[in-house]
This record gives C-alpha cells, structure tokens and sequence, in this order.
C-alpha cells in the first residue's frame, strides 16, 4: 500500500572533550543531565545567506535550552573522496519474509549483495568512509542505531545514544565524526528532539528543537555529507534548514506553498544550495537556495506512471542527482511494487536503476518507515 501520510541553539558554547571517531570502541557516556544547566535564549528569524526567503518576523521568544553544542567545523573529503566523485556503495532495504533487511548496490561490480550480518528490521541506512552503513534497527517498537562495516563484516552499536532512548532517523557525514539524530518523545512517536554527535559526543541541536517545540516536535533531521548544513522537517509538516557552522534557523517557505503543503522527509545535497523533500499527497519537490525558485520535478513525479513518489535523497558529492522511491502498480491490484529512481534535475533524465531494484521481496526502499 502506499505511505500514509508522513509523520513524523549561536548555540551555548562549552568545554567538551572529544572521544574516539565512530567505529572505533564504545564512545565515552555522555548524557543530557552531564551537559550542564541551561539558560533561556531568544533567536531571532535569520535571513538566509543564499537567498532563501524567510519568515519575516522579527524575534521568536524560545524555550530554555536543554544543553550546549559543539560548533562543528567543516569536514573535507576523505578516503580519496573528491567532489564529482562516484559514492561506490548506495545502500537500501528490502522487505522480504516480513522483515526489512539490508542490502548494498556496488558500482564496481554492478550489482547487489546483502548484509546479513547487520540484522534485520533495519531503517534508513547512510553510507559513510566508503564502506560502513548506519541505519537505525527496530527493537519492539524502539529504535536502536548502529552501523555495520561491510568490508570487516562487523556490526557496532552506539551504545551511549542509544542509551538514550528510541533514537531513530541518524544521518551521518562521509568521515563518519558527525552525526544527527531523532530522540523520540515516545517510543514509536516518530517525532521529538533533534540530537547531535560529534567524536563521541552528544549534545542537544538547540536551536532546531526550540523550533519544534513551536511546532510540535521533529521529525527529520539530515546532515549534508560534510555537516556543514542540516534541514530539518516538523510535526507540522514545516521546512527548515539549519547552519550548522553558524548556529541558525531559516525557514523554507516555498514548501508551504506547492503541493498539500505538508513537508517531510527532506534531504540536502553536499553544496548546501539544493533541499528536496516529500509531501504527504506523494510527490518530491527541490528547493534551490540559490535561485530562490521550488521545483516541482514533473518528470519525476511521474516516472514509470508513479502513482506515489517518496524519500529524496542526495549522494555524497553528488549534487546534481535526487534518488527518491517510487510506487507503482501493475496490470492486477495485487502487483504493486517500491522501486529507486535516479533523477538528474539539471538535464532532467531519470534511470531505473534495474539492478538495484532486481532484488526478491515486494520492492527496494532507500528509507524504510516501519510506522506505514
């Protein structure tokens, strides 16, 4: 069946001690009752350096923050990755025998292989240092989030975030030493506090969540490849995108404005200039911050007679293709399947990705929603 409808702080400056990058042993314990008191704080409504259009209230009076966070200085390419470059894995879930498990695209090879060894019931999957995969695992209802290296064959678990509580939705840059996630309110609320890692430590994205205390909570948050940007969606279905260098809030109006108005997963490409996201009727649409125009991706939306288009996403260094799931059915109303796509939105072409999508199961899915 197709999706229901989507649901889903210049912050404090502080003394942190770094711990180890991810994948190396269990990060030191760092909890929101260690970071410290806080202290109220108002934020005004930024005006968006590349030309987006913003709210233009004045000041928003904001909720005490929980927490400080670490500024977050850009990260370069690393492992040999340079800009243009091909990502050499794209990661994606299958549902097959009731269960959603992983499996991985190789480029190289051109072909499929599956990772059993990452378990199953596994969400949102993110490629990073080329060969290692996080994602979230549904435990009962709880989201668990851990990352699997395919080339050691090994699964690790963020044991201090998931100390935490249901943590869902972790996106993560390419050097895998950032990482953005969703803390629940409630188990399987699939909306909450926005959170951060960095090295080891967690901290509480201030500002973002002040903005969702006015708007009922999150329920997306997504790195760019080199954290240098975020965008983030809310319990209302509003768009935002984030500086994470700069600590400041901008909203995207223009999602209001086209489709049911109603915005959800969103995705931000490496540049920081392009956001695309999905609204609950079933269709992508891309923001360029640039041009300050909203692109409604015709060709898209309806590829392959879509009768539902879902889940945009950006690659690594990869800024002009948006990968998104598509539904389609068959000649019965018993042959239905999720399909990715890859759309290039500047020469407006779009690839099936046929072998991809040549896995057994009732279809692929780059993101995978256990609350559909």
């Amino acid at each position: 069946m197709p999706k229901t409808k989507l649901r889903w702080r210049h912050a404090l400056s502080a003394s942190l001690a770094l711990a180890v990058v991810a994948g190396c042993a269990k990060p030191p314990s760092t909890t929101p009752d260690s970071m410290g008191p806080g202290q109220g704080i108002t934020v005004p409504v930024q005006p968006d350096s590349l030309g987006n259009r913003t709210d233009p209230s004045t000041v928003l009076p904001l909720p005490p923050a929980a927490a400080p966070v670490l500024p977050v200085a850009p990260v370069a390419p690393v492992l040999g990755m340079t800009v243009g470059a091909p990502v050499p894995l794209i990661p994606f879930v299958s549902y097959i025998n009731g269960h959603f498990k992983l499996f991985v695209y190789d480029r190289t090879i051109a072909d499929n292989y599956a990772l059993p060894g990452a378990g199953e019931d596994i969400q949102n999957p993110t490629l990073f240092s080329n060969s290692r995969i996080v994602f979230e695992r549904d435990f009962y209802g709880k989201g668990k989030i851990a990352f699997y290296d395919a080339v050691a064959e090994l699964n690790v678990f963020f044991n201090d975030i998931n100390g935490l509580g249901s943590v869902r939705r972790p996106s993560i840059s390419f050097d895998g030493t950032v990482m953005t996630f969703l803390l629940e309110k409630y188990p399987e609320a699939f909306k909450g506090k926005a959170m951060i890692w960095i090295n080891g430590v967690v901290a509480d994205l201030a500002k973002v969540n002040a903005v969702g205390d006015l708007h009922g909570g999150i329920t997306w948050i997504r790195l760019s490849c080199d954290a240098r940007w975020a965008t983030f969606t809310t319990a209302d279905g509003h768009l935002f995108v984030y500086d994470v260098i700069n600590p400041m809030v901008h909203e995207i109006l223009d999602a209001q404005l086209v489709g049911d108005g109603y915005a959800s997963h969103p995705a931000i490409s490496p540049d920081g200039t392009q956001i695309a996201w999905a609204d609950s009727s079933g269709f992508v649409y891309r923001y360029d911050r640039i041009a300050n125009l909203t692109d409604p991706m015709p060709f898209l939306n309806s590829a392959f007679n879509a009768k539902f288009v879902t889940d945009p996403m950006f690659l690594c260094w990869d800024n002009a293709h948006i990968y998104a799931e598509l539904y389609t059915k068959g000649a019965t109303r018993y042959d239905k399947v999720w399909r990715v796509v890859e759309y290039n939105w500047i020469t407006e072409t779009i690839a099936g990705l046929t072998v991809l999508n040549n896995v057994l199961g009732d279809g692929v899915n780059l993101i995978s929603d256990l609350e559909d």
